[in-house]
């Protein structure tokens, strides 16, 4: 059974109809206390203001809730709720994630920061001037000024990743860990004035997971293994927490004061040949670029090595 389906499958006990997640109040705090924490001032809001939001009203988006709760009927209001659910006009989660037809992946050509100067068109100069800094395939999702921009992210290995937002301050804990910053990225987005039904929430999380399934899973080679092996591991490439000063580049997401953990997550690599410009700002590209960053002591052979094995996941 696939990871996703299976971690799906224990959400629901005791012969319920429903996932814990979406009738359960004491379990979503649980685990939004495991996936997060009072470290960074993201977690300290998320955790205090959880009983307000909570009780904010529900918005369907206009969706229709399935009244039996089983992995394929979440599945697919999660299909759905990925390319029509509003959270802020005009965007749905496939606005920013999906590109040339694949779905899930960053779109490179998005310029949100001019698209937000055209409906508000009388924002002040040095909010334009932020705004359009941003450029194609960046935005920023962290500060009320707009001063922390990063790339688009890549949904479709998600779920190979260990933790949540590129500075790492959301533990991903299960799909429990993802439907829960789901359901704050619609809250926050809304200006706190809705939340998505669980059930919305928790489909989303699991299409997201889904997405996956569509990678190339092609072992990697040894010299990979040697070079990259020791932050890119297992299954899906991927890892744990790097500090900001070891990665190189720009550090400001790494220590930002709302979401800031000195570090930053190792992404996973699945999916990495068409993910365009990498890292989290979108400052390498190609794959010689970011071997002469990250793979300095490499032989030309396993260079080229290396840089085939990428292109082709």
């Amino acid at each position: 059974m696939k990871r996703w389906a299976l971690c799906v499958a224990l959400l629901s006990c005791r012969g319920e109809t429903a996932p814990r997640f979406v009738h359960d109040a004491d379990f979503r705090l649980a685990a939004l206390r495991a996936s997060v924490t009072n470290e960074t001032a993201y977690g300290r809001l998320r955790l205090a203001r959880y009983e307000e939001w909570n009780a904010l009203p529900e918005d369907d988006g206009g969706l229709a809730i399935p009244t039996t709760l089983d992995n394929a009927s979440l599945l697919a209001l999660g299909k759905q709720a990925f390319q029509r659910y509003v959270s802020q006009p005009p965007f749905t989660c496939a606005t920013c994630h999906s590109y040339r037809g694949v779905v899930g992946a960053p779109n490179l050509e998005l310029d949100v920061g001019a698209m937000l100067m055209e409906k508000y068109p009388h924002a002040p100069a040095s909010a334009r001037a932020i705004a359009y800094s941003w450029g194609p395939g960046r935005l920023d999702v962290t500060t009320q000024a707009g001063t922390e921009p990063a790339r688009i992210p890549d949904l479709r290995p998600v779920r190979f990743l260990r933790y949540l937002q590129y500075s790492g301050a959301v533990k991903q804990n299960d799909i429990n860990s993802l439907a829960l910053r789901i359901e704050t990225l619609v809250i926050t987005s809304s200006n706190f004035q809705k939340r998505p039904p669980r059930a919305l929430a928790l489909g989303l999380a699991m299409y997201v997971w889904s997405l996956a399934d569509a990678l190339p899973m092609t072992p990697p080679p040894p010299a990979f293994v040697r070079a990259c092996g020791d932050c890119h591991e297992g299954s899906g490439l991927s890892g744990g927490l790097i500090d900001a000063d070891e990665v190189g580049t720009d550090p400001t997401l790494a220590r930002s004061a709302d979401r800031g953990t000195g570090s930053y997550r190792v992404p996973s690599l699945r999916g990495v040949g068409s993910r365009g410009p990498l890292m989290h700002d979108g400052s390498i590209h190609g794959f010689d670029a970011l071997l002469d960053s990250h793979g300095p002591t490499l032989s030309e052979g396993e260079r080229t090595v290396i840089r085939d094995y990428l292109s082709r996941l």
